[in-house]
């Protein structure tokens, strides 16, 4: 009979040690996260916002959960029932104060926070990693938690409401993977097993960036618990099985329609094309990861582009997707964080068009993530070969210090960025509506105009109710004393 493998176990006393100065931590992160993001609870409905929430009659009456958990196809929410539901709660404690609605998305960026805070400690004192990692996990995890708090990058998912649903959707994820991870060592594993599957449901109905999920909770489970897939399947197989039941959920929302209009392959732009933006776009957001400068809230419509036009960056892509197949065999942990940027990213970046948006800088919230891992884990690494080889004799204080420079700095660029700068577009007129062109064609012009149900509409580019002003003006630049943007 085969012996079943065992559960990692942490050495007795571990937790007691690794748990220590948590708290403080903890409470930093939180202040970094209060700080940042408190002068966003004066910003107003923006862009979405006013077809998801100031003009969503689906979330006045919690009386009514037929209305409020389906809503209605093609708008904003279409295909999100949670985000729906949170924004009727929203609704009901505060009618359309917007500072409710800011407080909330702040207080999901933190919860996103304290929990990779925790599955990055967590996962760094597992036995695998934990003789390379383990006398420094919770610094490490601290700092990565805290760099991907404030980092600029993630600033639409905070300050524009709507993009809750990256936020929500990203709790879930990471709550599913917490909870994997506590399986693999807890006594009552069956209980931490049945936490992931519910987050990995919930996450369904968020947003559809959540279908990587359980294919990143058996990897995480291969890389930094198993010896092998079959001993990842004989002891995790109820949990596997539940992860993939979840994908149902999915599939209904996905087949119901909902958001068939904008994305998906009867959006009207081919899977090819999409794909050759998407190198241009990832190599982008890669770009924005290190020098987070020159943020847009649109990036307009996919571009017919050839293959040609975009072989430096396809190159750059592949060479990474290369990379992080061959780091599975010589350097697992490497190997599992550029899956997880991929994998995280593939939903919107990839060969599912999303006609309306070529790119937005929402969809690097979770990738993000790995990125800052890796680049703290990198630099202690780094740190430790130095020492090693008494090549550099940097205390472990000043590298934390040097970390805590570095968060400062972003922290100090994100503050002053709040969705509108960078946000330049040409005015325009459409019919009765002052607007803005975000996105231009030959023959299709895409327009975002505040005081329009639907703020943002495609027409013609001969369309005679479209007048071309030929100014420029920042498109949130005309908010004040609470008027929509743009609003004259």
């Amino acid at each position: 009979m085969r012996k079943r493998q065992e559960r990692p176990e942490r050495p007795a006393g571990d937790e007691t040690r690794s748990a220590g100065g948590i708290g403080w931590r903890a409470a930093v992160l939180a202040l970094a996260v209060v700080l940042v993001y408190a002068n966003s609870l004066r910003a107003p409905f923006v862009i979405d916002d006013q077809a998801a929430i100031v003009q969503n009659e689906q979330i006045r009456d919690l009386s009514r959960p037929s209305a409020v958990l389906l809503p209605d196809s093609e708008s904003p929410v279409a295909g999100r029932p949670l985000v729906n539901l949170s924004f009727a709660l929203n609704y009901a404690a505060g009618g359309l104060d917007v500072r409710g609605y800011h407080v909330v998305n702040i207080a999901l960026h933190l919860a996103c926070a304290l929990l990779a805070f925790g599955f990055i400690r967590r996962t760094l004192e597992l036995p695998r990693v934990r003789r390379r990692f383990g006398a420094g996990s919770i610094d490490l995890a601290f700092a990565a938690a805290l760099l991907w708090a404030v980092h600029p990058l993630n600033s639409e998912v905070v300050d524009y409401l709507t993009q809750r649903s990256e936020s929500l959707m990203a709790l879930m994820y990471l709550l599913t993977l917490y909870a994997a991870n506590r399986a693999v060592t807890e006594p009552r594993s069956r209980a931490w097993q049945t936490l992931a599957v519910a987050a990995c449901a919930l996450g369904m109905l968020c947003k559809e960036s959540m279908a990587t999920a359980p294919v990143m909770v058996a990897l995480y489970d291969r890389v930094f618990a198993f010896d092998s897939w079959r001993d990842a399947v004989r002891n995790r197989w109820r949990l596997y099985a539940g992860l993939g039941a979840t994908w149902v959920i999915l599939a209904v929302i996905v087949l119901n329609g909902a958001r068939s209009g904008v994305a998906g392959l009867s959006s009207g732009v081919s899977p090819w094309t999409y794909l050759l933006n998407q190198t241009i776009v990832i190599t982008h957001y890669l770009r924005l990861s290190i020098w987070p400068s020159g943020l847009v809230v649109f990036y307009g419509w996919p571009a017919p582009l050839t293959l040609g036009d975009v072989v430096p960056y396809a190159v750059l892509i592949l060479a990474l997707m290369a990379a992080t197949i061959a780091a599975f065999a010589r350097a697992p942990a490497v190997g599992f964080l550029g899956a997880w940027f991929f994998l995280t990213l593939a939903p919107a970046s990839s060969v599912v068009p999303v006609a309306t948006e070529v790119g937005a800088e929402r969809r690097m919230y979770l990738p993000l993530l790995a990125l800052v891992v890796l680049t703290v884990a990198g630099g202690y690494g780094w740190w430790l070969a130095l020492r090693y080889w008494r090549l550099a004799d940097v205390g472990f204080a000043r590298v934390i210090a040097g970390i805590a420079v570095t968060a400062a700095s972003l922290a100090l660029a994100t503050v002053p960025w709040r969705i509108v700068q960078q946000a330049e577009f040409e005015i325009a007129t459409y019919g009765s509506d002052r607007c803005f062109i975000v996105a231009a064609r030959e023959t299709r012009v895409q327009l975002y105009c505040p005081g329009r149900r639907e703020t943002t509409v495609v027409v013609e580019a001969r369309d005679k109710r479209l007048v071309r002003l030929g100014t420029k003006q920042n498109v949130f630049s005309a908010v004040a004393n609470g008027r929509p943007a743009g609003g004259s």
